[in-house]
């Protein structure tokens, strides 16, 4: 050779000759960057056209399918760079730097053409453990991309199940192999189920497959947490991949009350007072009835909150009876399972009321129960006596309060005589000791009945023990339709 060396690479190149890398001359310290090329045909070494980019010696120097051959690490010291020799121009270049610095180690071609760099001491002389991967540019190697990176549940209602998925898909030039798919979950409240192949598992160029995570029913439909890709890929920045699980499920229910004259909605919405529970009373307002006349209101029920749990509505009751008014049916607005549909009561309680969320696709409405509430003006002129709308729910724990107000009249043609006593009339403010116990509502004690109103009483306390609760359908409307008085116990829930 031109210069005696020791401890450097002997490679036989695809041209038939054969390529001496670095090693160390002439005692210790005299570390080498020089290489020669030995050409069988002439038997003779001559000086490659540079030298490396670096002294080393105990290195590595491998024959790569492209016919470059890459030199690895070695000392002094333990260097981690590398560099790549190229038989056509004669020259050496750096490539890709190691993770680790190692010597001596083992660098070994695979059949796929990536080489495995394995082994060998650090500058310390400790044994390294580790091993690492090269990909010599323009081998043929899988590139992963996965779409999409977000799964969002938007705000997932109590006892739904929602499925979202995503795609893994290899856009590279050669095989790629997802090593591993995992569901990594972060304080999550709902029951997260990933599906799809088994890893490890392989994909061609182009192709994909798609892996499914669902959400099934769960005590509080909250999702947080994510799934982490693991593959072969040689690009640091494509070989791992994170789907993130979210939902906007935040905080708290919150009870929206309307009221409105039906006779007032227009196709721009409900002309009425909206008020949040515990920021004011809306009014059920019927402003003047004429005596025998009839009138409806509508008491619009809406779960507004910026969490995903429902107001759970457990009671709709008039605090006190008043046979003038009647809570003639529910309508339930917005609920995909019931689209408009009207109901004499709730079929099951609590019945909740699952804000919307505008954000997902399609937007999904807030379910609305209305109530009906219905006025036969009867009895003494004047206001109405302090009767209220009572909604009793769990999120949050107090009752809604909705006052009933309105002026009775008499008309031109005159009212039937109307006794001192105001006939059956509620005493006003408190709830009557009837609309807590058993009964229809009728306190005795506390009301005189006229003759005039002989059939309402008889209908209150009953003849053979029966009770008369719901009546479906609006009222009379007109003087002439009238119907005779009924005592009733109009709500639902638990007694």
């Amino acid at each position: 050779m031109a210069t005696p060396r020791m401890s450097h690479t002997a490679t036989l190149l695809a041209s038939g000759k054969v390529l001496v890398t670095g090693g160390w001359s002439d005692g210790i310290g005299n570390h080498l960057a020089s290489a020669e090329l030995y050409d069988p045909d002439t038997g003779t070494f001559a000086p490659t056209g540079e030298s490396m980019t670096q002294a080393r010696w105990e290195h590595t120097a491998t024959l790569l399918r492209s016919g470059q051959v890459l030199i690895a690490g070695g000392g002094p010291g333990d260097t981690p760079t590398c560099e790549l020799y190229d038989p056509a121009t004669d020259t050496f270049a750096a490539t890709a730097m190691m993770a680790a610095g190692r010597r001596p180690h083992t660098a070994t071609l695979l059949p796929t053409g990536i080489v495995l760099v394995a082994g060998g001491y650090d500058y310390a002389s400790r044994s390294v453990g580790s091993a690492e991967l090269f990909w010599p540019p323009g081998l043929p190697a899988g590139r992963m991309m996965v779409s999409p990176t977000l799964l969002d549940y938007g705000r997932p209602m109590l006892g739904g199940e929602y499925t979202l998925g995503f795609e893994i898909t290899n856009v590279g030039t050669g095989p790629l192999t997802v090593t591993a798919v995992e569901l990594v979950e972060d304080a999550t409240h709902g029951a997260l189920v990933l599906s799809g192949p088994t890893p490890p598992f392989i994909l061609d160029p182009g192709g994909g497959t798609t892996f499914e995570v669902v959400l099934g029913p769960n005590d509080q439909a909250l999702a947080t947490g994510s799934v982490a890709i693991h593959s072969d890929d040689s690009h640091p920045d494509t070989a791992d991949a994170l789907v993130e699980l979210r939902s906007h499920a935040t905080c708290c229910p919150e009870l929206e009350v309307c009221a409105f004259d039906p006779d007032a909605v227009t196709d721009g919405g409900v002309a009425g007072a909206c008020v949040t529970h515990g920021a004011g009373r809306p009014l059920i307002d019927f402003g003047t009835v004429a005596y025998g006349d009839s009138a409806e209101r509508v008491v619009a029920l809406t779960d507004v909150g910026d969490g995903n749990l429902p107001v759970a509505v457990t009671k709709i009751e008039l605090d006190s009876v008043a046979p003038y008014l009647t809570i003639t049916f529910f309508e339930v607005v917005g609920d995909p399972r019931n689209p408009g549909q009207q109901i004499e009561r709730p079929a099951h309680l609590p019945f909740y009321l699952t804000p919307g969320d505008p954000a997902m696709t399609p937007p999904l409405p807030a379910t609305e129960l209305r109530v009906h509430v219905a006025l036969s003006a009867r009895g003494r002129s004047g206001p109405l006596p302090g009767v209220a709308l009572l909604v009793s729910h769990l999120n949050p724990g107090s009752p809604a309060v909705i006052p009933i107000v309105g002026y009775i009249t008499q008309d031109d043609a005159g009212a039937p005589p109307v006794p001192d006593d105001g006939g059956l009339q509620p005493d006003a403010g408190t709830p009557s000791a009837g609309s807590q116990g058993s009964g229809c509502g009728c306190n005795a004690a506390s009301r005189s009945i006229s003759a005039g109103f002989l059939s309402a009483a008889l209908l209150c306390f009953g003849i053979g023990g029966r009770r008369r609760r719901w009546v479906v359908g609006p009222p009379p409307r007109s003087r002439s339709a009238r119907a005779p008085q009924r005592c009733l116990d109009h709500r639902f829930g638990a007694q």
